[in-house]
C-alpha cells in the first residue's frame, strides 16, 4: 500500500502460494495460506499421492465385484459374470428366472447355482433338456405292446396315445377280440 492504506496480500496468488504438486492454496488470513490437496489426493510424506480406493476393502465394491481404479480417488465396481447389479451389490444371476438360459422350450430350467442351470425335458419328452423332442409312444413299442395286436396306436400328445380296435374287433384297444356278427345286426 502508500502507508496510509493496506492492501491484502494473497500468497496465493503468486505460484499457487508454493504448494506441492496436486494441491490448492488457500488463504487463511491476510498474508499467510494453507494447501490442502485436490479431491482424490491425500497428504503423504509432504506430497499429495492419488487415492486407489482398491487398495482398501475392495474399494467399498462387492466382495464378488471387480474394483478398477479409474483416476484419482475414483474408481468403478463391475459385478462378475455369474452375478448382476451395480458392483456395490451384486446378486447371483439366475439365468432360469432372467430367460437367459438356453434349454428347449418343452423343457424344465433348474436353477443350480450363480449363473449356472440345468435342463430336464418336461414329462411327454425326450432329450438332453437343451433339445427336447415328442415321445412317440406308438413308435417305441417294439411290437405294439401299447395296444393289443388286433389295433392301431395314434399318439395323441407328447407321451400320451389312444388304441383303437380294427375294424371286425371290439374292445378297449388294450383287449380286442373279434366282433360277434350277430351284435352288430
Amino acid at each position: 500500500g502508500d502507508g496510509t492504506s493496506c492492501d491484502v496480500q494473497d500468497p496465493c496468488t503468486l505460484n499457487n502460494g508454493d504448494c506441492v504438486a496436486h494441491a490448492k492454496c488457500k488463504m487463511t488470513y491476510p498474508g499467510h495460506s494453507k494447501c490442502a490437496c485436490e479431491f482424490g489426493y491425500n497428504m503423504l510424506d509432504g506430497l499429495c499421492v492419488a487415492i486407489d480406493l482398491c487398495e482398501a476393502n475392495n474399494g467399498a465394491c462387492h466382495k464378488t465385484a471387480k474394483c478398477t481404479k479409474t483416476g484419482p480417488g475414483v474408481r468403478d465396481c463391475t459385478c462378475a459374470s455369474d452375478h448382476f447389479g451395480d458392483g456395490i451389490t451384486c446378486a447371483p444371476l439366475n439365468n432360469c428366472k432372467a430367460n437367459t438360459h438356453d434349454c428347449d422350450d418343452d423343457a424344465l430350467c433348474i436353477f443350480t447355482g450363480p449363473g449356472s442351470h440345468r435342463c430336464t425335458c418336461n414329462p411327454g419328452y425326450s432329450g438332453s433338456g437343451r433339445n427336447c423332442v415328442p415321445i412317440n409312444v406308438c413308435q417305441m413299442a417294439s411290437g405294439n405292446e401299447t395296444c393289443d395286436s388286433m389295433a392301431s396306436c395314434a399318439m395323441t400328445a407328447p407321451g400320451k396315445w389312444n388304441c383303437s380296435c380294427n375294424v371286425g374287433f371290439t374292445g378297449d384297444g388294450k383287449n380286442c377280440v373279434v366282433a360277434d356278427k350277430c351284435d352288430t345286426e
